[in-house]
């Protein structure tokens, strides 16, 4: 990597600083140098020596501040990262959760239009049972209406003809007592 040189000015002197980082880099540490020196200068009436080692001290604790900061932030920043990806997992499962209960939901329509079907055919089938019962019912109370009005008129018949032996047995009783005398 290349050196970089650059002239600065920190509290009103001028330097001449090389090093590893960009210009850019170089003059914005400067820039923080100098602003440190003037707000610390504006608060105290300190040399410049004794304000050089504030400024120092004060840089040195803004640098520990913002590591304690950047170790929280890496330290949340896991935790963080934990959380995606536990959340990730939970996410996982409960697609896979979600497609086994599609999975059951499709078996069980497909078990309900199975069995809506079969209740139709059952429903079909028990209808016909009722129009044959009817049906029969119906021979029955013509069967039975057949074999009263057959008997009514078997019976009246055999009344007849029994009227018509007791008729005929009077006779030949009077015909006997007749002939007997």
């Amino acid at each position: 990597m290349e050196t970089s040189k650059v002239s600065v000015r920190i509290y009103g002197t001028d330097y001449n600083i090389a090093g590893a980082k960009s210009e850019e880099d170089i003059r914005r540490v400067a820039e923080y140098v100098d602003g440190k020196m003037r707000e610390i200068a504006a608060a105290t009436k300190l040399p410049v020596s004794a304000l050089a080692v504030l400024t120092a001290v004060n840089a040195t604790d803004d640098y520990f501040s913002r590591e304690d900061e950047i170790t929280e932030l890496k330290h949340r920043n896991y935790k963080l990262e934990q959380d995606v990806e536990k959340m990730n997992s939970l996410w996982e499962e409960a697609k896979q959760s979600q497609a086994r209960h599609q999975e059951e939901l499709d078996r069980l329509n497909s078990e309900k239009n199975e069995l809506a079907g079969s209740l139709s055919e059952k429903e079909k089938e028990l209808e016909d049972l009722r129009l044959m019962a009817k049906g029969l019912e119906q021979k029955l109370i013509d069967a039975e209406n057949a074999v009263t009005t057959g008997s009514e008129a078997k019976v009246k018949e055999l009344e007849t003809a029994i009227f018509d032996l007791e008729m005929e047995n009077v006779q030949l009783k009077s015909e006997l007592d007749r002939l007997k005398r």
